[in-house]
């Protein structure tokens, strides 16, 4: 992890922090023999590039800062962060030096290798859970030891058919559209989708989350315990 704080990315001084524009939409559809029009399946956004501009000053010659940079930004995704977001990048060019009398000037182009950025990870056991990002994100729902368990989520009950032991754990993950125990597929015995929780527009955009476990009498029994339920989720900015 590479962290821009203070206006400074390791020994070397940022100029500037980097604009990041909004970026392209791209849009899935087809066009159906003999029927008109197209038919909309699915969009995303593109991937977004920025460039880092460093300086640092010269105290040595400018290969030496060469080999420093590519050590820094090696040919793998970095989680670069700075106005305390993550941005998920890779090196997408040539970095180049340009050694001044006083200090070298250094241009780092990076690709996005996801479009968006993210906060620090959120840990909370049911109750009210915010995205105070401005675009909605997917959770992961964590299950303690239950029988036939449910979390209400909003307005949508997510529901599983069958038994979580004593140190299992059912996970539900929205992003990825799972719902495992371990390395279990459980997804056939569950219901009610994958939903996400939207930006914080207004007070009614909250989700409240509780859980529910059935007993044996039928009752069900509302659980806010952190080691029942788990929900994890990163506030989302595009």
């Amino acid at each position: 992890m590479i962290t821009i704080a203070d206006g400074k990315c390791g020994v070397w001084d940022v100029h500037g922090y980097p604009p990041i524009f909004s970026p392209k939409s791209r849009d899935y559809d087809q066009v159906i023999p003999g029927r008109h029009g197209e038919y909309p399946f699915d969009s995303d956004y593109e991937s977004r590039q920025f460039t880092l501009r460093l300086v640092s000053p010269r105290t040595t010659d400018k290969e030496t800062y060469r080999h420093q940079l590519f050590a820094m930004f090696p040919l793998t995704v970095i989680d670069l962060v700075f106005e305390t977001l993550h941005h998920y990048v890779i090196l997408d060019g040539q970095i180049d030096c340009t050694d001044l009398p006083y200090h070298v000037d250094a241009t780092i182009p990076l690709r996005m290798c996801d479009p968006y950025a993210y906060s620090d990870e959120h840990t909370q056991a049911g109750g009210l859970i915010e995205n105070l990002g401005n675009v909605e994100c997917l959770p992961i729902i964590e299950i303690g030891a239950s029988t036939n368990p449910s979390v209400t989520f909003g307005s949508v009950t997510l529901a599983w058919t069958g038994i979580v032991g004593a140190g299992e754990t059912l996970i539900i993950d929205c992003d990825k559209k799972t719902v495992k125990k371990g390395t279990t597929n459980c997804l056939k015995d569950y219901t009610g989708g994958f939903p996400s929780i939207p930006p914080k527009a207004t007070e009614q955009q909250s989700y409240s989350v509780e859980m529910g476990m059935a007993w044996g009498y039928g009752n069900t029994v509302s659980i806010t315990s952190a080691s029942t339920i788990n929900v994890r989720w990163k506030d989302r900015f595009i």
